[in-house]
């Protein structure tokens, strides 16, 4: 991440984030830069399928590390709760916006626990994408 001029401008962006609940088995979440909706800045969706399972979560380089992320997966932890869930699980993968830079899986793992998510198995390949996190929901107030 470049620090300085990138951080200082977009430091004040004011996100905008629409969401589609729980429908036909699918939940989606979307950031905006602007009111208006013309600059995607992240995206989340949520699979169904016996269990809630984050199927791809992104958000651009030039505004990471400023809470989109953070806001984008909790308004998937809000619709789990409201749906009667009490886990959400992930097989954590970079998800890419077309031209950025792939991230490492280590950094990935890193990412994900930060959100709340812990692994599945004691003893993980940190170099490997296929390892399931969970996030347990007991406790987690719904915002």
């Amino acid at each position: 991440r470049k620090s300085g001029m990138m951080s200082g401008k977009m430091k004040d962006i004011k996100v905008r984030i629409n969401v589609v609940g729980i429908n036909r088995g699918w939940a989606e979440a979307v950031a905006y830069k602007d009111f208006f909706r013309k600059k995607e800045i992240g995206r989340i969706g949520m699979a169904v399928e016996g269990e809630y399972e984050i199927k791809y979560f992104r958000v651009r380089e030039a505004v990471r590390h400023q809470g989109i992320g953070k806001k984008l997966m909790d308004k998937m932890v809000q619709e789990v709760i409201k749906d009667g869930g009490t886990s959400l699980s992930v097989y954590p993968h970079s998800e890419l916006y077309e031209g950025e830079t792939y991230i490492k899986n280590e950094l990935l793992y890193k990412i994900y626990k930060e959100l709340g998510f812990e692994f599945v198995k004691k003893n993980v390949d940190m170099n490997s994408s296929n390892n399931k996190m969970i996030m347990p929901l007991r406790g987690v107030p719904l915002c």
